[in-house]
C-alpha cells in the first residue's frame, strides 16, 4: 500500500513540475534602471526577467536579440529592477532549431555613423526610455554620404543579427543589399558567418 502511494505522489509531483514548464518568445532589452538590467519583451506586452545559469543567460544579453525559450516561474523571488516576471531559463529552443543560422530581417534603422580605430563603420542607435542604445556593423563601407563620423543615418536595412559575425561584438551587420530570394539570402549568411575565420577581432 505504502508503494502505491509513494508512486501516486511521485507521479503528481512530476506532472506537477512539467506543467510549470512554458515557452516564451520575444525581444531582449536593456533597462538602465537600478543600475542596468536585462528582460524579454514577448509580442503580447509581457516581460520577463531572466535567471539560471550563467553561460546560457549571457549570450542573450544583447539589445534587439530575439529569442524563444524554455522557462518556468521562480516562484517567493524578486528582483531589484522589478520589471517583469522571474522565470528561470531552461532552455535556448532557437539555438536548437537553428545552430547556425542568425536572424536576420527588414528594419528602419536610425542613429548616427561612428568609425572604430580599426577603420570599422557602424551606426550608432539613440538610447529611448528603458532601452540601452545598440550599434550595428556595416558589412562593406557604407554610401559615401555616410562616410562622415557623426553624419545621421536613416534607412530601411537588412540586418542580421549575430554579435560573432562583427569585429567588435555589435549587435550584428548591416547588409549591403537586400536578398533577392531565399536561396540568396541563405548563401548570404553563410558568406558573413565564413568571414569570422578571417576577421580580426579588434
Amino acid at each position: 500500500m505504502k508503494t502505491v502511494l509513494f508512486t501516486v505522489l511521485f507521479l503528481t509531483s512530476t506532472c506537477a513540475a512539467q506543467a510549470q514548464t512554458f515557452t516564451i518568445s520575444g525581444t531582449m532589452h536593456h533597462s538602465n534602471l537600478e543600475g542596468g538590467c536585462w528582460f524579454l519583451a514577448s509580442a503580447d506586452g509581457k516581460q520577463y526577467e531572466l535567471f539560471g545559469d550563467t553561460a546560457m543567460i549571457h549570450p542573450l544579453h544583447v539589445e534587439g536579440l530575439t529569442t524563444r525559450l524554455s522557462v518556468e516561474h521562480m516562484k517567493g523571488t524578486a528582483s531589484i529592477c522589478m520589471i517583469g516576471d522571474i522565470v528561470k531559463v531552461i532552455e535556448r529552443l532557437d539555438l536548437k532549431r537553428q545552430p547556425l543560422d542568425p536572424n536576420m530581417y527588414q528594419s528602419d534603422l536610425e542613429g548616427t555613423i561612428h568609425r572604430s580605430k580599426s577603420g570599422t563603420w557602424y551606426v550608432l542607435t539613440g538610447s529611448t526610455p528603458g532601452n540601452a542604445q545598440s550599434r550595428w556593423e556595416f558589412e562593406k563601407a557604407p554610401a559615401a554620404k555616410y562616410q562622415h563620423v557623426g553624419a545621421h543615418f536613416r534607412e530601411k536595412v537588412t540586418l542580421m543579427q549575430e554579435p560573432k559575425a562583427t569585429r567588435g561584438k555589435r549587435a550584428g551587420l548591416i547588409l549591403t543589399s537586400k536578398p533577392a530570394n531565399k536561396k540568396q539570402g541563405a548563401l548570404k549568411k553563410q558568406g558573413a558567418l565564413k568571414k569570422l575565420e578571417n576577421r580580426d577581432p579588434r
